[in-house]
């Protein structure tokens, strides 16, 4: 019964170190992009930088348990859902331990054309 115990703690031990991964967003797109995140966080990204916007455990999850990621830019029309970006991101925690996830916003505005990687947190990222 200990070593149960003992075992259920340090699997939720791992999961959580593994949730506390954090987010990053970077601009490519040549103009600044308006980054909404869980509809209520807004940033605005210049280009060719990037942005913590928070971590699998920080951020708080929408009414339907995900996390959000929704970027307008100045003359494209509406807004563009990167939350099946953050989706992919969060199925790939466990076998990234202690690597930060960096989506990388690219022309055209697509959630299709954006690209994910995961880079150690002793890199720099650029």
């Amino acid at each position: 019964m200990k070593k149960n115990i003992f075992l259920a703690f340090v699997f939720s031990a791992i999961s959580f170190a593994a949730l506390a991964q954090d987010i990053y967003v970077r601009n490519n797109t040549g103009e600044a992009i308006d980054c909404l995140i869980n509809g209520n966080k807004r940033i605005t990204l210049p280009n060719q930088q990037r942005k913590l916007i928070g971590s699998f455990s920080t951020l708080q999850y929408t009414s339907s348990g995900v996390l959000s990621l929704k970027v307008t830019m100045f003359g494209f029309p509406g807004e563009v859902n990167f939350t099946p970006l953050i989706d992919k991101l969060s199925q790939q925690i466990s076998q990234n331990p202690g690597k930060a996830a960096l989506i990388t916003i690219n022309l055209p505005l697509s959630s299709t054309n954006a690209t994910t990687q995961w880079i150690g947190k002793d890199k720099t990222l650029r």
